[in-house]
This record gives C-alpha cells, sequence and structure tokens, in this order.
C-alpha cells in the first residue's frame, strides 16, 4: 500500500497486525511510525511499545505476542532487521541469493507467516526499513501479497512545494511560491535535505514572507544547484558571482573534474531543450523529458533564449573533448576546468 492508505489506516484506528515500512523518505516514515504512540495511554508506553534494532524474525513474533497491558494494542517497532535489508543481490546473512532457500530462510520465513497471521491482532508490528528493500526476499513477497508493505519514496516536487507551504504556515510564516520552488532547486528532493535550509529560512524572516532573494543569500545549495548556479551568471554577464561559485565549491573540495561532468550535463541540456524548442515541443513536454524541476526548468529556457544553437554545441562538444583529455591524462583535472570557464565566460 501506499503511505497515503496507511495514514488513513491510522487516523481510522483500524491498524493491527505487521507492517513493512520501506523507502527513502526517511522523515515522514518516522513521523508517522511516531504517530502510533496515540494508541498507547499516558504512562503506560513502556509496557505496551517495545522497539528492537537489527532483530531476527522470531524475536519480532516474540515480542509481539505479550498481550497489551491495560491498553488495545501493544506496539512493536522492528529497525532495520537484517532478513530484509536490501544488499549487493546476496541474502545478508547467509551468502546465498534470495531464490536459494536454506533451511534458516524456511523458519524466518514460516515465522513471517506467524506476524502475519490474525493471531496477532492486537499488536501493531513496524518492520522499520531504513531506505530501500530487497524486493525478491520471500518474505517481502509474503508482506506484499497481502498488502502489509508501505513505501515511503521521496515526495515529488508538487508534493513537497505542498509540504514546505503547510510547514511553514505551521511555523507561522509564509512562503511565495517561487522561492518554495526555489529552495527545491537549491537542495534538491527529500524532507530531510529541504528540513534545515527551512528552519533556517523560518528563523531568519521570522513572520515575514520568504520569497527568493532569501533563499539565494541563506540555503546552502548543492553542487549540482552550484553548477547550474555559475553557469547561469557567466551566461548573463555576471563573472564576478560565477567566478566566487567556483572558488567555493573548489574550497567545498569538489573534485574538477566532477564540476567539469556537471557542466557537460548542463550543457546538454540546453543543447536538447534548445533543439527541441527550435521544432516546436512544448516547454512542458520537454520538462518531462529532462525530468528536471519546475524552477530549474524556467531558469533553463531563460538561458536558451539567450544562447545560438551552434555556440552551445561547440561548448557542449568541448567539455566531453576536455573529459577525455583529462581522463586519457593529457592534461590536468584544474587545467581542463579552466578552460571551459574561459569558454563559458566568452559569450
Amino acid at each position: 500500500m501506499t503511505y497515503k492508505e496507511f495514514a488513513k489506516q491510522l487516523k481510522a484506528n483500524s491498524l493491527c497486525g505487521a507492517y513493512l515500512a520501506y523507502g527513502e523518505e526517511e522523515y515522514l516514515k518516522q513521523e508517522y511510525v511516531d504517530k502510533l504512540d496515540a494508541f498507547l495511554p499516558a504512562g503506560l508506553e513502556i509496557l505496551n511499545k517495545t522497539v528492537l534494532e537489527s532483530a531476527d524474525v522470531q524475536d519480532i513474533y516474540d515480542a509481539a505476542i505479550i498481550a497489551p497491558f491495560m491498553c488495545e494494542k501493544r506496539i512493536v517497532i522492528a529497525k532495520d532487521p537484517l532478513f530484509i535489508k536490501a544488499g549487493k543481490g546476496d541474502d545478508s546473512l547467509t551468502g546465498k541469493s534470495p531464490s536459494e532457500e536454506s533451511d534458516t530462510d524456511k523458519v524466518r520465513n514460516s515465522s513471517a507467516d506467524l506476524l502475519l497471521s490474525d493471531s496477532l491482532s492486537s499488536t501493531i508490528i513496524i518492520i522499520y526499513v531504513r531506505g530501500n528493500v530487497d524486493k525478491r526476499k520471500k518474505i517481502f513477497k509474503q508482506f506484499e501479497s497481502v498488502s502489509r508493505t508501505v513505501e515511503f519514496p521521496l515526495l515529488n516536487e508538487d508534493e513537497l512545494c505542498s509540504w514546505i507551504e503547510i510547514k511553514v504556515k505551521k511555523d507561522g510564516g509564509s512562503i511565495t511560491p517561487n522561492a518554495v520552488r526555489a529552495l527545491i532547486h537549491s537542495v534538491g528532493l527529500g524532507i530531510n535535505a529541504v528540513l534545515p535550509e527551512l528552519s533556517k529560512l523560518i528563523s531568519y524572516r521570522k513572520n515575514e514572507i520568504i520569497d527568493v532573494p532569501d533563499v539565494e543569500a541563506l540555503v546552502s545549495k548543492s553542487v549540482e544547484a552550484s553548477v547550474f548556479t555559475m553557469i547561469d551568471c557567466l551566461f548573463s554577464n555576471n563573472r564576478q558571482k560565477a567566478y566566487a561559485l567556483l572558488e567555493d565549491m573548489l574550497l567545498s573540495n569538489e573534485e574538477p573534474l566532477m564540476i567539469i561532468n556537471l557542466i557537460s550535463r548542463q550543457l546538454r541540456m540546453l543543447t536538447y531543450a534548445k533543439s527541441l524548442l527550435s521544432q516546436g515541443v512544448s516547454r512542458t513536454e520537454i520538462q518531462s523529458r529532462l525530468e528536471i524541476k519546475t524552477f530549474t526548468a524556467t531558469k533553463l529556457f531563460e538561458t536558451c533564449s539567450k544562447l545560438q544553437m551552434q555556440w552551445l554545441a561547440k561548448a557542449y562538444i568541448k567539455s566531453i573533448e576536455t573529459d577525455f583529455l583529462i581522463k586519457s591524462g593529457k592534461i590536468g583535472e584544474r587545467q581542463g576546468l579552466d578552460e571551459i570557464i574561459a569558454l563559458l565566460a566568452t559569450k
């Protein structure tokens, strides 16, 4: 089931038995697990809640069969059990592929049947996996077959925008839609990535409106966002800011070759977008094909309007050639980066 379906069951007080929660959106996962405490009377939490780390199936079952004390539900949270965590393709304990079932595996799977049985209706069991799981494992398929898996994927851009707006309003502030998009552009998707920077903005602006200049001034950008802004500055004849961004990245120990690769990626997107625009493809369709965020797409199209296709293609080819020369040992990384920056600065 989706996390939204899980939330509905939680709100309706209809949760019972075992659930396997996984996915990259750790903040939401933990938030919903914390909401389970509402089932427990104040002062009785310690008697009715068990939290296990790296437990096996039998350990979880042993904790779950204990009857609730003076309340309707008992809660068992099993974090990162070794039998379900995603690995490199081999079973994390046996060294066998998921398709090979050892005697130990059979015991686990038998215990998994017990976790999913009706006999544990007075217990809510959350198999809490940080990150993703190995979906090939039989025990995962057992949970999935009875709709007891709950995925928490990273929120998409629109969902994250809504979450940010609600969070700011809840904290007594307000934020413009453009500032929301700029924030996501700067740090990427994921509540855990956004939250520290959002808290900084809320604290700085207090009850005032948060706008794009606040994001640009206060938010620590990812290296991808920094490269994007640097290129935009170069194409807007704001060389001083572009060089400052480059220097900040290098002082932060970002590898010149990685910066070159990100520049090449940006030039490829610009070239592709420029070509599609000339063919009459809509901006919405181009954004979808490039799989980029709205703020990023807006900036990309603005940059496209400033540049000629022939020059863009030349710059992109230069970035590819530079990468080859570095990897073949003919020039150093910093020399290659300087040459590309010099070319971009001439536009």
